[in-house]
């Protein structure tokens, strides 16, 4: 079915990866994908860089090791929060005892999900910002009985400065608005050295933490497999230039030119010159460095400086056609699913009990009207005033006919009706939206 879809589309040779996360499921159906497009050729790098595994799913995985580690600890401030949370009077004498050790209680406590990491790693901060106000309820409270002893909260406290690493690279990777695949290297680095450190550290609780989730680097296989894989670029971009390249009359000119300047001195000093002609030619392709090898020997940028990805390497298609090319086909790989898959269960929110019959057609306007109006954060104030002024000194005809403008505002629309010359003829209704909610 989807193979059917992608021809269907017309993308068949334009696959550089798809992004799936580690379902057997999805390895079948990949692996299906990947032999239908081996007969066509249609696979970049044999295929090998085609499925990308979702990196916040596989941090998910690394980082549930290592909480198995506190599961007994993380069960005890889980209860701790739903004790806290499962009654009024409760949650009312919680916000008692924040007020009185001046905590902020409109932080709120964090009820996580056990499966998703990232909301357990809330909920651990959370309930350590409200340390103190636990410690006083379960002296108040004699049912109260689930409160973390110190050496827990000392724990807990470690351990959550060891996840936020885990924590700001998931953020990362959960954007949609901008390449993340150039963000992968620096988190994932980040995160290695994160592990090293705390491998190294005197405390044996965290350092087993670490070990658990500790996996050997792959950076040389990194380096092969972009050099192989920028090979494969430029031979596809030599074969495309000899496919282009045609006879005529000015190359073979230029050819016969080049010929009789070959042939200055003749006899037997021709075949000297061809055999320099060949040493110095070998003398060359060894000496000369690929777009590759030239634009990693090049001074690297302060990594604190700002730089747009996209439009550096726009900028940079001219100097390294074949690089440039390879570069954006890389950054259009999202390294997580989540942006889509949230796109995806917006379906739920639009389909509902009480609107399950809608046509597809609409249900697809309704999600893509949403995505327009309030994806990206755009400002669509009007200055009314100002236009109105602008309207009132156009000039509709050389005479300067007189023109008019109604202004009615009404249910949250503003509308401006121009009318112009003696018999009021209405020529423009501008309508202002103020305020659109959903």
């Amino acid at each position: 079915m989807a193979s059917y879809f992608i021809k269907s589309w017309g993308i068949e040779k334009k696959l550089f990866s798809i992004t799936l996360d580690n379902a057997a499921s999805n390895d079948v159906c990949v692996e299906l994908l990947k032999n239908q497009f081996r007969l066509t050729n249609s696979l970049v790098y044999d295929g090998k860089l085609f499925h990308l595994r979702c990196c916040a799913h596989i941090l998910n995985l690394i980082v549930q090791d290592g909480l198995k580690q506190i599961d007994v600890s993380v069960e005890k401030f889980r209860d701790s929060v739903k004790y806290i949370k499962g009654s009024t009077l409760r949650k009312d004498r919680f916000i008692q005892i924040c007020s009185q050790n001046l905590l902020d209680y409109k932080k709120a406590l964090v009820q996580d999900v056990p499966t998703r990491w990232n909301s357990t790693y809330k909920m651990l901060s959370c309930a350590l910002y409200y340390r103190l106000a636990f410690s006083h309820l379960s002296l108040s409270d004699s049912n109260f009985q689930t409160c973390p002893s110190s050496d827990e909260w000392d724990r807990v406290e470690k351990m959550c400065g060891f996840l936020k690493v885990f924590h700001d690279a998931t953020l990362q990777f959960f954007g949609s608005l901008y390449p993340t695949s150039n963000l992968y290297f620096p988190q994932i680095f980040g995160i290695h050295l994160k592990l090293v450190e705390t491998k190294d550290s005197p405390n044996e609780y965290m350092k087993k933490i670490a070990t658990q989730m500790w996996s050997s680097s792959q950076l040389k296989r990194v380096e092969e497999a972009l050099f192989s894989l920028f090979d494969e670029y430029m031979q596809a971009s030599r074969e495309s230039s000899d496919g282009n390249v045609g006879g005529g009359s000015g190359s073979g000119d230029f050819n016969s030119r080049q010929t009789s300047v070959g042939n200055v001195g003749g006899g037997s000093n021709h075949s000297i010159l061809e055999e320099f002609d060949e040493y110095d030619n070998d003398d060359m392709d060894s000496t000369k460095k690929s777009q590759l090898q030239v634009y990693l020997l090049e001074p690297r940028t302060k990594r604190t400086s700002s730089i747009n990805i996209l439009e550096f390497w726009q900028s940079q298609q001219y100097r390294y056609p074949e690089l440039a090319k390879l570069a954006m086909d890389i950054l259009c790989v999202p390294v997580s699913t989540v942006a889509s898959e949230s796109a995806f269960s917006l379906g739920g929110k639009v389909l509902n009990e009480y609107r399950s019959s809608m046509k597809p057609e609409i249900v697809e306007a309704v999600i893509c009207s949403r995505d327009w109006l309030f994806g990206v954060k755009v400002d669509t104030h009007v200055d009314v005033d100002k236009l109105t002024q602008n309207v009132m000194d156009m000039n509709i005809a050389e005479d300067n006919t007189e023109v008019e403008v109604h202004h009615k505002e009404e249910n949250g629309v503003e509308e401006l009706t121009l009318f112009f010359g003696r018999k009021k003829m209405r020529i423009m209704t501008i309508t202002f939206v103020l305020e659109l909610s959903m």
